[in-house]
């Protein structure tokens, strides 16, 4: 157990959270950190691949955590030595949500007990439909009520591939051994002012920085809802076409860095993907069941619950029209980096 003068923190998400956000104020505060006598090991962004070489063997998509093993191990004395130099460590990783119980035992018999663990928390309303439009820029074909029907089916015994969205299951994991402290990512409206940010720091008990704002990720801008089938459409053009993984990467790459990304946050006129209307009731009950758990486990709640359980009144309809209008503005868009080109 780590000497209670001196905090390790552990931020384990979950995935689409304002994870990058977090990370990104704390990797590019390192030395102001410092400074007040904190560590957020490494240079990365986070300690995700670390994290892979510690315990790849309990995450599902990664296959060979060997190649992640000195990383990890790397990662593991960092932590060990700062803790024994009195000095206080903060690590950030949302894969850690994914890790069931046995593998928390795990965490615990190398990095050590936590002081604390913080989960950043968004309503599964709004966490689903995030899920599955990153999930096409990876080249996924599989529609949203597909994707949906399918973590419905897991609900009640979540498999490795979906135990991240159980949060309340994630929450009570964790506090076997730790306060988890819960942030709810403040919604569109949301009362009170508090930034994601100061959620956080509040909850994991650091210091102030100055910079707390980080340059926008184009890999974690939102897809329109049109945009969204479109992209899913080139997936299912470009695995039908047998051609291989590297050019299958390549064209999603230009596609979103040459198109989608440039006409992102509304400026194709696209929808917002919202949840469909058939699966409401259904993820609203899941939803509270695991605020129900979340509630029973967590040590503090920081921001509105309320913020994780409202639900979108009514989805929007997609029409054929919707989709060929976004089309054909982002071949316009095309079209000018062409003549622009040539001229």
């Amino acid at each position: 157990m780590n000497d209670s003068s001196r905090n390790f923190v552990v931020h384990i998400g979950t995935q689409k959270t304002g994870t990058t956000f977090i990370q990104g104020i704390l990797s590019q505060n390192r030395p102001e950190l410092v400074e007040a006598g904190w560590r957020y090991p490494g240079a990365r962004l986070n300690q995700q691949h670390a994290v892979y070489g510690l315990f790849g063997d309990s995450i599902e998509h990664i296959k060979d955590a060997s190649i992640y093993s000195r990383i990890g191990a790397d990662l593991q004395d960092k932590v060990h030595s700062n803790l024994q130099g009195d000095r206080n460590v903060i690590i950030s990783s949302e894969i850690l949500s994914e890790l069931d119980d046995n593998a928390v035992d795990e965490f615990v018999n190398k990095l050590g007990r936590p002081s604390r663990v913080v989960l950043t928390l968004r309503g599964l309303h709004s966490l689903l439909p995030s899920i599955w439009q990153q999930s096409l820029k990876t080249g996924s074909t599989e529609a949203l009520p597909d994707m949906i029907a399918r973590a419905m089916s897991q609900a009640s015994n979540p498999d490795k591939a979906w135990r991240a969205y159980a949060f309340g299951e994630v929450v009570r994991r964790w506090a076997r051994w730790a306060p988890v402290h819960v942030v709810v990512v403040p919604g569109r409206g949301s009362k009170g002012g508090a930034t994601l940010w100061d959620l956080f720091r509040d909850a994991a008990g650091l210091p102030e920085v100055t910079q707390t704002t980080v340059p926008d990720s184009a890999s974690n801008l939102s897809l329109s809802h049109e945009s969204a089938q479109l992209m899913r459409q080139m997936n299912c053009e470009v695995k039908a076409g047998r051609i291989s993984k590297e050019e299958a990467e390549g064209m999603r790459k230009a596609y979103l860095n040459m198109v989608v990304f440039p006409l992102a946050g509304g400026a194709d006129g696209g929808s917002r993907i919202t949840l469909p209307s058939e699966f409401k009731d259904d993820v609203a009950r899941w939803n509270e069941e695991q605020l129900q758990i979340l509630q029973g486990s967590a040590s503090s709640i920081h921001g509105s619950l309320e913020d994780a359980r409202w639900m979108p009144d009514k989805a929007p309809v997609i029409v054929d029209g919707e989709i060929k209008r976004v089309a054909a503005k982002q071949l316009m868009h095309i079209l000018e980096i062409l003549s622009a080109k040539s001229s």
